[in-house]
């Protein structure tokens, strides 16, 4: 059974008791641009000795995916990498990425929905949405359904979705999403 984890547990550790869970399984993570959260957690789950089956690595471009990708092959060569672009900030993009997904992969058994932005210049995506809104929230609920039918092929499947506390900060506008409104008028 697990541990209890807490503030002090490191990622080795949760990965450590996780391994057996996910020795060849298929993953999908977004937001793996090196340095961050999500190339930290595919590096350290790529060091297990009992391997993943298949690792697929997304991210809004090649070249972010490609020091990633490098650092992984350094650590376990045996692990079988796949680059995806997915940029979250187009659903053109999400629709091509999820076609991917589809036409070459055979199951996915974790999705970890991991990228995201945080407090970025106002700006709104080519789809219209407000940026922040758009890649955290629209774009990673449209890609999990779009690829549904490979994660419900999986025998035990799983969607971790990465947050944060910055929800406490502030309250959802639902009347004004894009935030035309200045917060006097909301």
């Amino acid at each position: 059974m697990f541990q209890r984890f807490d503030v002090n547990t490191k990622g080795t550790d949760l990965a450590q008791d996780l391994a057996p869970y996910i020795a060849g399984k298929t993953l999908l993570i977004t937001g793996v641009s090196p340095g961050g959260h999500g190339a930290f957690f595919a590096e350290t789950i790529s060091s297990l000795e009992q391997g993943l089956k298949l690792l697929i690595l997304a991210s809004r471009s090649l070249s972010k995916l490609k020091g990633t990708q490098d650092k992984i092959r350094s650590i376990n060569s045996k692990v079988e990498v796949r680059p995806l672009v997915l940029d979250l900030q187009s659903f053109d993009s999400v629709r091509a990425a999820a076609k991917e997904v589809i036409a070459q992969t055979e199951h996915i058994d974790v999705l970890v929905n991991n990228a995201g932005v945080m407090a970025p210049p106002y700006s709104k995506t080519i789809d219209g949405f407000e940026s922040t809104f758009q890649t955290n929230h629209l774009s990673p609920f449209l890609f999990t359904n779009l690829i549904m039918e490979k994660l419900m092929s999986a025998l035990e499947q799983r969607v971790v979705i990465v947050s944060s506390n910055g929800y406490r900060l502030g309250h959802v506008r639902y009347n004004d999403y894009n935030f035309h409104m200045r917060l006097s008028q909301s």
